[in-house]
């Protein structure tokens, strides 16, 4: 554990599962974040080894192995030359979300589509957001909302919604954008397209409306 941990350099995201109930997602982007996370991990595991014969019945000598989920944010979205260009072309959408709803919002191009006729405008797109996520997760929305976790909701959304989800990247060298993730739902033909970047603090969602055009198939 320690040889994995102290590689790390850049800035992501780990998900430890200690057992289905206990989860602890940290960002880690210094030296101290890795130490903190380290102790966590010692934590958890000495309070998992300090259960009785009473408790369980049963005497834990030794835990053989540890899924950690690692993701590496890609490049901060200002260092993408090309994604005003995609955005004024309308093959990207971007909206300004201030309460963690982007993942949200971009869905609800697909919910509630922009046509020649209508273009809504963000706050009718806020208020499909917060209706979806209501209906997915059967909760009402809160403003401190922490946003999607993969990890944890992305299953539930695409059953929900019987949806297919498309994460794209953007990759710097040679300067591109690829397809990174792929999250399926058998007997669907729903498509739901996404580009996922991050300015370095904080990771942000945008509908793609046209793939070819962003990946550059067709200019």
């Amino acid at each position: 554990m320690n040889r994995i941990l102290n590689c790390l350099s850049e800035p992501l995201t780990v998900q430890f599962y200690a057992s289905s109930e206990r989860r602890a997602p940290l960002e880690i982007r210094s030296r101290d974040n890795i130490n903190m996370y380290k102790q966590y991990l010692r934590t958890t595991i000495g309070s998992m080894q300090e259960r009785t014969n009473t408790d369980t019945h049963e005497k834990i000598v030794s835990i053989f192995s540890i899924m950690l989920f690692v993701f590496r944010y890609p490049l901060a979205g200002a260092a993408i030359p090309s994604l005003k260009q995609h955005i004024k072309r309308r093959e990207i959408y971007y909206v300004d979300c201030k309460v963690n709803l982007c993942f949200w919002t971009a869905y609800s191009f697909i919910t509630m589509p922009n046509s020649k006729d209508k273009r809504w405008k963000d706050c009718s797109r806020f208020a499909e957001a917060k209706r979806i996520f209501s209906r997915v997760t059967g909760v009402e929305f809160r403003d401190n909302y922490q946003g999607f976790d993969f990890v944890g909701d992305i299953d539930n959304f695409i059953n929900k919604e019987q949806v297919n989800v498309h994460m794209y990247t953007y990759e710097s060298d040679p300067p591109h954008y690829e397809l990174t993730q792929n999250y399926t739902v058998n007997g669907s033909d729903k498509q739901f397209n996404i580009l996922f970047i991050n300015d370095g603090i904080n990771a942000h969602i945008m509908y793609i409306s046209d793939v070819e055009a962003l990946t550059g198939f067709r200019y």
